[in-house]
């Protein structure tokens, strides 16, 4: 095997007594995958499941405004503290089993107990309005203040607060809240009522219609475009299917060469396939670093601090794990020794498999090369995670090849924070074009860029920690050129949002087992009107 000569030197790093702390985007490459998804779905996040919330943030912001409290973030999180402690255990005397509540270990808790009447306070320490004040936001239901009390808009966040007031207005809590704004002993009896009132999981009658003409209005804001578009594809599937959609459904179609839709959905499916294209990106290199930490851990309980060159060179050796990966992608050289093969026969099997491609922009071809199934690939872990590397970053210039009548150019818009995200145009193709040139073997390739891997995370870390220096969040830390193992590291995925997304329209009564429902399919001819009409106008 080679001896790596023209690989970079290894990353230097000094060791800190910072506490360690885990964080999820340790490569800081999730950052640029979250801000094309923002591009394609808006007013919903991952920690914001049920979409119901919204109603009560707009109640609680009404009512608090009503009784003239104190325009301070402190006093309003007591006022709303308490209400979201007594939804969350009035729906858990309507059923045990309700999900997306919270609070809901602290509500179990209470309810469990002999109290009556139950003292009632903020039950975890971010509220419900704290989280549902993006989604809320960006739904144009509410805006924020100086102060952190939010403020209603007159086109959407009044009217749904007192649609919810028509719901909950005439229950003992609401009357008790109304007569005396600072109480927090209600009757479980109150509490009873009000659960059977406001089924946190079922928006109803004229609160739930305007909910839903603020999820996906008649006529959407252009800001707004991009969420009618990405739930009028989940509609789309989950009729088609008839059952519903999910996360993998919306990105197969995404990378699918023929989709089979209106042209007017492919802007949008342009923007789920930038999306993936940075998730793969992403993901691959998370599992280089894996792999790395893996071997490293078990390589430093007999060894203490590894050498650089000692340990990679360790790790690729590993032909057998190396190898299959590629081989279950179809793309390994011929040879006895494939890894030791120029890397420029891989790029040409890469432009094989990709070929013939759509007129598009990212291009899509056929076949199983595409990044859900390498992405598949690398979250299974391993050392083959390491060959995965130069494998992204091929398809990652596909993706970027556009074709035009002069020829074809590389160009890319799948770049955040360019370098320092390991920007497809700044980084990744002028790195394939100098590997190339040297004539860099595939393992010469993968050697190098997980290098580049490493030095990315503790470039993260010292960013942090420079940031917070009580704050430590490397999981490998070099001297020289030896490496320590810190703590154990996962690869994953960033989070599409389209999960909570699919649980609105089902809370909403857009879809359900069967696919899509009447309404549903009421909802999907308006958006396609929409759209036609957004794109007859262009």
């Amino acid at each position: 095997m080679p001896e790596f000569a023209t690989a970079a030197p290894p990353p230097t790093w000094v060791d800190s007594e910072a506490e360690l702390v885990s964080g999820l985007d340790l490569l800081g490459l999730r950052n640029p995958v979250q801000n094309l998804g923002l591009e394609v779905l808006t007013g919903v996040t991952t920690i914001s499941p049920t979409v119901r919330y919204i109603s009560l943030h707009a109640w609680i912001a009404r009512r608090y405004a009503q009784a003239r409290l104190p325009d301070s973030w402190k006093s309003f999180r007591e006022f709303a503290g308490t209400v979201e402690a007594a939804v969350a255990i009035g729906n858990l005397i309507a059923d045990r089993r309700t999900s997306g509540l919270v609070g809901f270990d602290g509500a179990l808790l209470l309810l469990e107990s002999n109290a009556d009447p139950l003292e009632l306070k903020s039950l975890v320490k971010q509220l419900a309005v704290a989280i549902y004040a993006g989604p809320s936001n960006q739904l144009g239901v509410s805006f924020a203040s100086e102060s952190g009390v939010p403020g209603l808009t007159a086109e959407r966040g009044i009217p749904l607060a007192e649609a919810v007031e028509e719901v909950l207005g005439r229950t003992d809590f609401a009357k008790t809240l109304l007569s005396n704004p600072s109480a927090s002993g209600f009757q479980r009896s109150a509490l009873e009522e009000l659960g059977a009132k406001f089924l946190i999981q079922k928006p109803t009658g004229k609160e739930r219609r305007i909910l839903l003409n603020c999820v996906a209005p008649a006529s959407p804001l252009p800001q707004e475009l991009c969420r009618h578009a990405t739930y009028g594809l989940l509609l789309e599937l989950s009729e088609n299917l008839k059952r519903p959609a999910t996360e993998r459904d919306l990105f197969a179609l995404a990378i699918s060469e023929q989709p089979g839709l209106p042209d007017y959905y492919q802007p949008w499916l342009d923007g789920w396939l930038r999306y993936l294209v940075r998730d793969v990106i992403a993901v691959a290199h998370e599992a280089a670093l894996a792999a790395v930490v893996a071997e490293l851990r078990a390589a430093s309980t007999k060894l203490g601090a590894v050498q650089v060159q000692t340990l990679l060179r360790n790790l690729l050796a590993r032909d057998k794990e190396l190898q299959q990966p590629l081989r279950i992608l179809g793309i390994v050289p011929k040879g006895k020794s494939p890894l030791d093969e120029p890397l420029r026969l891989v790029a040409q099997a890469v432009s094989s498999a990709t070929n013939p491609r759509s007129a598009t922009y990212p291009p899509r071809w056929a076949g199983g090369f595409h990044e859900e199934s390498v992405i598949q690939l690398a979250l299974d872990g391993g050392v083959g995670s390491l060959a995965i590397l130069p494998l992204t970053w091929l398809l990652a210039r596909e993706r970027a090849l556009k074709a035009s009548k002069s020829g074809a150019t590389y160009a890319s818009p799948l770049s955040t924070r360019s370098f320092w995200r390991i920007g497809v145009e700044e980084v990744i193709l002028p790195g394939l074009q100098d590997m190339l040139r040297r004539g860099l073997t595939i393992r010469e390739a993968a050697y190098e860029l997980t290098l580049l891997t490493v030095e990315q995370h503790l470039s993260i870390a010292w960013a942090r920690l420079a940031a917070d220096p009580a704050k430590d969040v490397a999981v490998i830390s070099a001297d020289g050129d030896h490496w320590h193992y810190r703590k154990d590291f996962r690869a994953g995925r960033t989070a599409a949002r389209l999960q909570q997304g699919i649980g609105w329209l089902t809370q909403l009564a857009l879809i359900d087992d069967a696919g899509t429902t009447s309404e549903g399919s009421a909802l999907l001819d308006s958006i396609r009107s929409v759209l036609r009409h957004e794109t007859s106008t262009k």
